[in-house]
């Protein structure tokens, strides 16, 4: 019950394939906002790693050679997505702590005035 769980969105990697990038575009867009909505509707962490591969695609995967798998910088730059999305708060947490505030700042107040 305590884990925390992250699902990995999808970057395009036919970005750069004519023909197909266009196609594409629209399936990972769509994919990954179903991905995300869902993570949401079942409190997982969803990570983006759309936003950074686009216009990199040929740098971070093989597809250049016709595999749209990521390379060995494409795998570290998914790494680092998740690192950021583990190093972070959950929701959960950050509202606990806004509705603790007022019942911190109230005890405290009672306390001076006692």
């Amino acid at each position: 019950p305590e884990a925390r769980i992250f699902t990995v969105g999808y970057a395009n990697s036919f970005r750069q394939t004519p023909n197909l990038g266009e196609l594409t575009e629209t399936l990972t867009l769509n994919a990954n906002a179903i991905i995300s909505g869902v993570s949401q509707n079942f409190g997982a962490t969803y990570v983006d790693i759309y936003t950074p591969f686009k216009n990199h695609e040929l740098e971070l995967t093989y597809e250049a050679q016709g595999n749209p798998h990521p390379n060995a910088t494409g795998y570290s730059v998914i790494a680092g997505q998740l690192q950021i999305a583990a190093s972070a708060p959950e929701p959960a947490t950050i509202a606990l702590c806004i509705l603790a505030l007022p019942v911190a700042a109230f005890a405290v107040r009672r306390r001076i005035t006692r």
